[in-house]
């Protein structure tokens, strides 16, 4: 470290244009790195110490690892045979009865491999894997030379070496680190507060220090990075050598230059695996921002600057509760950094006065920033005479803390020189509770107010209180004359579960030796220094590290041991108990994957986790009772925490299931002392399960050569440098390939010809894969057997279900090699469409059939059928072209109707059809209204037609017929559809007889259709209802307006098909000739009335009609017979005169009448005159006569 006037007179005062923010990244060229020590990497020769030295008990034992081999064709799993062309999975597992870990190569030669006359099998690229811990090397020459990149096809020996396999073999085998020994990791300048990070080097967990260079303008060669499994610098994360130390880039990767930066007493952000620190550009020396390096990939990432302006300087970095991190100018201002955004979010005044860096612009921010209860205090350091201060900054208000609006004076120099107060740490109660915060005070000399050591606190509202009396003894240990630093305290639980903070102090002394580099604990939990640390709670020097010049700047803590780094670069480790150091407390790391130790694709080889043994470990100088292993699962969760058992010094961790897999393994060991960590021993943790013997897997390609009819295969192991044993040898016989089997092709094809002369055996068909037969038709097949292969086959037959006259005709043949032959057979009465399938069979190797592959063709039967159906609606919407219907096989209609028909053709074949015609003799207008039309397999068609004036039952058929092959129509069955006509006659009769008793119900008459009836006599009536047609008839009802009784007699009644009902009535009191008319009516189709022709009968009555006239002329010869009258009805005599009469008689019935006689009292001359006489229906006949000497008048 540098005094303050040093720094002035180096300041660098010209400044240079202000730069853009880049990503970057370090470079890491390869220098030397002890790969020997490497746990992850072990080298060939490396081996663990004798048996002797690992265990201290028994003596050396040289036993051979031993080999069992095994080989299973991955198409079929079998382990005996493999097939020409197919992969084979060689598995080699290896058993280690050393009892301890041994080095072992596994050297497996490829049996008539690349180089072999003939080869018999190849190498398949990429398909070698071995267990952990082995390493694979391949040979093109014989195993001459090896190389560790695959060398594909071309590979004859394959190679796998592990160094230190375990005894059991399955488990791991990883080094021990010694305990931590000093080391220098300088960077060219001061060294500042160790950072801890576990990267992940070759697939390895592996914790690291890393180290900045502290100042802003003063060094190139910032970075150090330190692997503490090795006390060796850290390797690339690949595990290849790195150089250190590096630069702080912004962007160009360089590891000499750097262009960027830190601080006086930086602190650091670790998000995952970045760290973010306080940077300053040393090229512009007018810009500040937020550095940030990937300590995973070793690589810068990027400067992003938060301020500009001349002389600036930047302390810092934290980040608060809101993830944001914030650091301090050396204007005084607070400035605001988003990692996410990578981004300013702001710069906040809170009070603070420009910093002593910034006046004098040294490059450094002299302060310090913490985050104490969610709150940033800071530090501020100005020049003489002014005051150190420190204030306190909400990030959640961007504003000062309550009570700091004013920063709080700490320290105030007397002299010259600045004071210092370069930390700042948490106040706690004896419970650890925060109660407040506080800050050592320092200076570059004495004269300081109050005085160097003194601890000054205050409470959260800025308020000043008393340090805890023992923290301000303990600090004040050690205080001198000089430079006095108290730098950036660490505080942890200790192993004894108490908290503990632990502070570095050192004086420099100029260019005079350095004097009290010393380490202070302090125990809150006793108010006290920390009862077992050092002397009274302080540590001098050590003075086994740099002659106990360490000039402490802090520490790091990792559970075991803590790590202080300091002024003089050097990085060393301390008991967090006593303060002894080294530390005497190591960790062992190992990953253990079971899953990873096979290869052969099969389950079941892990049966449990085993134990946790050290080899090459004196077990005097362990405390196995403070020793323990911990396993973590792949997600960092711990699974448990296991004891060693002193007597058998092993930790048992079966009872972890194997279900949690891969599991990582710390053996947390606390030594009595590091005797064991020797030049010539390095000692071991082995880790193991329970399970099968670790398997090496490759795989082959079997040849395709013929003259191959087996592949083999053995291993051979060589163990710590003993001759070679041998595994068993693996021999699985080659079944000939596809181009050295026999090959027989069989076609099936059928003749589609009509003419069957086309299609006998030789003829030229022509022959395809299909044809189309009338049904009842005759396939013809032909079947052709060619041999495709390279071998002759005998005892060729066919097999043929469907047509076995195929294999008779065929019988037993042979084929040559190329040849071919023909078999002609056929299928008669094909009636529907047929497949017909073929295989051939032939004895194969050993005797066992070989059957080909089918080959059929088919013979297609057109097949059409045809469904005549009427509509059943009685609207004749419902029945055209796509009505509704409903659609039957019959229905009835009312005479006279319509019968409306629909037909629907559908091809239920295979094939399409065309030509299709209808044939309807009863109504033609289906087949105008069908045409010619065609059907797509599987498709139908639907016709609608009509019948008019149906006025009987029919039955309508209808077929549909098609061009079959060669023209041959083809005509479907017929299909049928049929209507009822209902018909029902009536017959009305009279009865004839003059014997009411022969006229009633059931009498026997006799019944005609007209009878005489004498005036007011009354007519008998019989009704006969006959139902004529071929269904039955409900609700029949009569219609008589003569005879009303008739219908009152017949009411409504029904009629079965066949049937007659009489109904008897009658017509009393006829005074005339009537004729009576009668109906019948019943519902039809739709409810419509259907009513019968009449019928009628008659009945006449006899009707006379007689008129007297006199003579009123006085002439007698006008009144004489035929004489001209006049005629009336009175006239006058003289006395004794005679009265001439006329009588005229008219028949004015409908019927003749005979014997009429005349019946005349007064005049019965009159009766005489006109005898008995008849008269004709409408004839009339006169009487003429006298009554002489009337005397008085006479009526």
């Amino acid at each position: 470290m540098d005094t303050l006037r040093d720094r002035l007179v180096g300041a660098v005062l010209t400044l240079l244009l202000a730069f853009a923010t880049a990503s970057g990244s370090f470079a890491a060229p390869a220098v030397a790195h002890a790969p020997s020590r490497d746990p992850r990497t072990p080298a060939t020769g490396t081996t663990a110490a004798p048996a002797d030295q690992r265990n201290g008990r028994h003596g050396v034992r040289q036993q051979p690892v031993t080999l069992a081999k095994t080989g299973t064709d991955t198409t079929t799993g079998s382990t005996t045979q493999t097939a020409q062309g197919d992969t084979v999975r060689w598995v080699v597992s290896a058993t280690n009865p050393d009892g301890a870990p041994v080095s072992t190569t596994v050297t497996d030669a490829i049996q008539g491999g690349p180089g072999s006359t003939p080869q018999t099998q190849s190498y398949v690229p990429g398909s070698l894997q071995v267990p952990p811990g082995f390493t694979k090397q391949w040979s093109t020459d014989g195993g001459t030379t090896f190389s560790g990149t695959d060398q594909g096809a071309a590979t004859n020996v394959l190679q796998a070496t592990n160094p230190t396999l375990s005894s059991p073999a399955t488990g791991q085998v990883v080094q021990i680190p010694p305990p931590f020994t000093p080391i220098n990791t300088a960077t060219g300048g001061d060294g500042f507060t160790p950072i801890r990070y576990t990267a992940t080097i070759n697939g390895v967990p592996t914790p690291e220090i890393w180290n900045i260079y502290h100042h802003g303008f003063s060094n190139t060669a910032s970075v150090v990075c330190t692997d503490l499994l090795t006390n060796g610098p850290c390797p690339t994360p690949s595990g290849a050598p790195a150089t250190w130390p590096q630069a702080l880039n912004s962007s160009a990767a360089d590891t000499t230059t750097g262009d960027i930066g830190s601080t006086r007493t930086p602190t650091y952000v670790q998000i995952g695996s970045r760290l973010y620190y306080a940077a300053i550009s040393r090229v512009t020396q007018a810009l500040i921002g937020v550095g940030c390096i990937d300590l995973q990939a070793q690589t810068s990432c990027g400067l992003t600057p938060l301020q500009t302006g001349t002389g600036l300087v930047i302390g810092g970095v934290v980040q608060a509760p809101n993830q944001l991190i914030y650091a301090v100018s050396g204007t005084g201002e607070i400035l605001c950094y988003d990692p996410v955004g990578n981004s300013s979010c702001g710069t906040f005044d809170i009070g603070l006065p420009p910093n002593e860096g910034q006046v004098a612009f040294s490059g450094d921010y002299a302060g310090i920033m913490r985050v104490i209860n969610g709150k940033i205090y800071v530090t501020d350091n100005q020049l003489a005479p002014l005051p150190t201060v420190m204030s306190c900054f909400d990030p959640s208000t961007n504003a000062a803390c309550t009570g700091w609006a004013t920063p709080k004076t700490v320290v105030t120099p007397t002299g010259t020189e600045a004071a210092r107060a370069d930390n700042v740490f948490e106040m706690y109660d004896t419970a650890g509770t925060v109660t407040g915060v506080c800050t050592a005070v320092g200076g570059v000399e004495l004269a300081v107010t109050p005085p160097v050591g003194t601890v000054v606190c205050f409470d959260f509202a800025g308020n000043p209180v008393a340090a805890p009396p023992g923290l301000q003894t303990l600090l004040s240990t050690n205080v001198a004359p000089g430079e006095s630093n108290f730098q950036v305290p660490l505080t942890i639980t200790a192993p004894n579960g108490h908290l503990e903070t632990e502070f570095p102090f050192w004086i420099y002394l100029s260019i005079s030796p350095t004097s009290n580099s010393s380490e202070f604990c302090y125990d809150w939990n006793t108010q006290a220094p920390c009862a077992q640390y050092g002397t009274n709670g302080v540590v001098n020097g050590p003075p086994n590290v740099n002659g106990g010049d360490t000039r402490p700047y802090g520490f790091a803590y990792d559970g075991q041991c803590k790590y202080s780094l300091g002024d003089t670069g050097y990085l060393f480790s301390i008991d967090p108990i006593t303060g002894a150091s080294p530390c005497l407390k190591t960790k062992a790391q190992g990953s253990l994957n079971p899953s990873a130790y096979y290869c052969d694709g099969a389950t079941g080889h892990v049966r449990s986790y085993g134990t946790v043994s050290l080899l090459g470990l004196d077990p005097t100088t362990v405390d196995f009772t403070q020793s323990s292993v911990t396993v973590l699962a792949s997600d960092g969760t711990t699974i448990g925490t296991f004891p060693f058992n002193p007597t058998t010094e092993t930790a048992d961790i079966s009872s972890v299931p194997t279900s949690d897999s891969p599991i990582q393994v710390i053996a947390n060991l606390t030594l009595v002392n590091g005797s064991s960590f020797t030049p010539g021993n390095h000692p071991q943790m082995q880790v193991t399960f329970v399970g099968d013997a670790p398997q090496i897997c490759f795989e082959t390609t079997v040849s395709t050569d013929c003259s191959v009819t087996a592949v083999s295969n053995q291993a051979s192991a060589v163990t710590n440098g003993q001759p070679p044993v041998t595994s068993n040898t693996v021999t699985l016989q080659v079944t000939p390939g596809a181009e050295c089997a026999p090959k027989l092709e069989i076609l099936k094809e059928v003749c589609t010809s009509t003419s069957a002369a086309d299609c006998g055996p030789g003829g030229p068909g022509p022959w395809a894969k299909t044809t189309t037969l009338a049904p009842g038709g005759t396939a013809y097949w032909r079947i052709t057997a060619t041999n495709t292969g390279l071998v002759n086959i005998t005892g060729i037959t066919l097999d043929d279900t469907v047509t076995p006259s195929c294999v008779t005709a065929a019988g037993t043949f042979d084929l040559a090699a190329g040849a071919s032959h023909q078999i002609f057979c056929n299928l008669p009465g094909v009636t529907q469409s047929t497949t017909n399938t073929v295989t051939a069979s032939f004895p194969g190797p050993g005797g066992t059939p070989v059957r080909t592959g089918p080959s059929e063709a088919s013979a297609v039967v057109p097949s059409l059928a045809i469904n005549k159906e009427v509509c059943t609606s009685a609207n004749a919407a419902d029945c055209g072209t796509g009505g509704p219907g409903p659609w039957a096989k019959t229905t009835t209609v009312a005479p006279n109707g319509t019968a409306y028909w629909r037909i629907t053709v559908t091809n239920t074949g295979t094939v399409n059809v065309t030509g299709i015609t209808l044939n309807d003799t009863v109504t033609p207008s289906c087949v105008t209204a069908a045409g010619t039309f065609d059907l797509a397999a599987g498709a139908s068609q639907q016709v609608f037609c009509n019948l008019p004036g149906v006025t009987q039952s029919t039955t309508n058929t209808v077929t549909a017929s098609f061009p079959g092959p060669g023209g041959t129509p083809i005509t479907t069955p017929p299909s049928e559809a049929s209507v009822d006509v209902p018909s029902l006659a009536i017959n009305k009769e009279v009865c004839t007889s003059t014997n009411a008793a022969d006229c009633g119900a059931g009498g026997a008459g006799p019944w005609a259709k007209t009878t005489t009836v004498a005036p007011n006599g009354t007519a008998y009536w019989r009704i006969t209802v006959t139902n004529n047609g071929p269904v039955n008839i409900t609700g029949i009802t009569l219609a008589d307006s003569v005879t009303p009784s008739c219908v009152t007699a017949a009411g409504t009644f029904d009629l079965a098909a066949g049937a007659s009902t009489q109904v008897f009535c009658n017509l009393p009191g006829v005074t005339q000739s009537t004729t009576n008319t009668v109906t019948a009516s019943f519902p039809g189709p739709g409810g419509t009335p259907i009513t019968t022709p009449p019928s009628e009968a008659s009945v006449d009555v006899p009707s006379l009609a007689i008129n007297k006239e006199v003579c009123t002329s006085t002439n007698a010869a006008d009144c004489g017979t035929g004489g001209a009258g006049p005629w009336a009805k009175t006239t006058t005599v003289a006395p004794n005169g005679t009265a001439y009469w006329r009588i005229t008689v008219t028949n004015n019935g409908p019927v003749n009448i005979t014997g009429i006689t005349l019946a005349d009292s007064v005049t019965p001359s009159c009766v005489t005159a006109a005898g008995t006489f008849d008269l004709a229906a409408g004839a009339s006949t006169q009487v003429f006569c006298n009554l002489p000497g009337v005397t008085q008048s006479t009526t």
